[in-house]
């Protein structure tokens, strides 16, 4: 009885700081939901069109997924009590090690992102031939482009003293820093298409009598 008795005696502040949790709650699972939705419609319309293949539009997709529910747990926690300052603190300071950690290896980083660029502006694709050259326009390297992945592009083409087949790897950061002549082929596929293939999808479709490339 004095426990019924105590629970009618809660003050009106706690309750409606309860209720004011709740449905803070609730607002943070709808606007993660929401966006969850509205990131994946923006996945499929560019999938659809034809912008973005369906592995990098996957791969993009489970990460910002992953971000958008790291967050609102974060936020949900904190709205029930649990203080995060300590988390935080720790968050930072990896956070703080890892820029650190990219500095240190900056070129593994550039051609990270020169990857995405490579695949956003596509200045060429799986099956063309290109040659990239010095601002001089000097002799540079020539191929044709049967493979990418985060770091490297391979090139393939023929000693010119023995005919033999040789792969030629560009680090991608390399095209953003020298001039670049490219000849469409044919029957070719976008970067984007290869970048998560462990071999050329040249060679998986038949449409290339060359040595196969990994």
């Amino acid at each position: 009885m004095n426990a019924l008795s105590s629970f009618f005696q809660v003050s009106p502040e706690i309750i409606m700081g309860f209720l004011s949790n709740i449905l803070t709650i609730l607002l943070l699972l709808a606007l993660s939901y929401f966006c969850l939705k509205g990131l994946k419609r923006i996945s499929g319309v560019f999938e659809a069109r034809h912008h973005i293949s369906a592995p990098f539009v996957h791969f993009f997709h489970s990460v910002f997924k992953w971000l958008v529910l790291a967050g609102t747990l974060l936020l949900i926690l904190q709205q029930v009590g649990i203080k995060l300052n300590s988390l935080w603190t720790i968050l930072s300071a990896a956070t703080a090690m890892v820029a650190i950690g990219f500095v240190a290896v900056w070129s593994v980083l550039s051609n990270f992102l020169c990857t995405l660029m490579l695949i956003i502006f596509h200045p060429f694709r799986i099956g063309d031939d290109i040659e990239v050259i010095d601002p001089a326009m000097t002799s540079g390297i020539s191929g044709n482009v049967r493979n990418i992945n985060l770091m490297f592009t391979s090139l393939y083409s023929l000693d010119p003293n023995t005919g033999t087949p040789v792969v030629t790897r560009i680090p991608n950061n390399l095209f953003f820093q020298k001039i670049l002549r490219m000849k469409t082929g044919n029957n070719t596929f976008s970067l984007d298409k290869q970048l998560f293939e462990k071999t050329s999808l040249l060679n998986r479709a038949g449409r290339d009598g060359k040595n196969p490339i990994p």
